[in-house]
């Protein structure tokens, strides 16, 4: 993970968001990569030793104002939002679920 987060930053496609205690030790990070179509939310994940839930609400938020503001992205792939348990919260900043492939098997 960390060999793909860094060749994704060093090549301006990809950025770590995080948010930090008063302390300034990290509560929350996200990761999200792009290309020329949209926005993938690739990684996120909170310190298990805080129960801060809306740190990662604000992480989100911040993570979206900048690629929209600075990347100018229109569009995210939230990738597992139908997943239970974490698809409803991806699924509570907007959009849709479109499935990427159907599969159709005959026997």
């Amino acid at each position: 993970m960390d060999s793909l987060m860094k060749g994704l930053r060093d090549r301006d496609m990809g950025r770590l968001y995080e948010v930090a205690d008063r302390a300034g030790y990290p509560d929350y990070g996200v990761f999200f990569a792009w290309d020329s179509k949209r926005a993938y939310y690739l990684f996120g994940a909170g310190n298990p030793d805080r129960n801060d839930s809306h740190h990662g609400t604000f992480a989100f938020w911040e993570a979206l104002r900048d690629l929209a503001t600075n990347h100018e992205i229109t569009e995210v792939d939230w990738e597992g939002a139908n997943s239970p348990q974490r698809g409803w919260f991806k699924l509570s900043f907007g959009g849709s679920l479109l499935p990427y492939h159907e599969l159709r098997w005959e026997a």
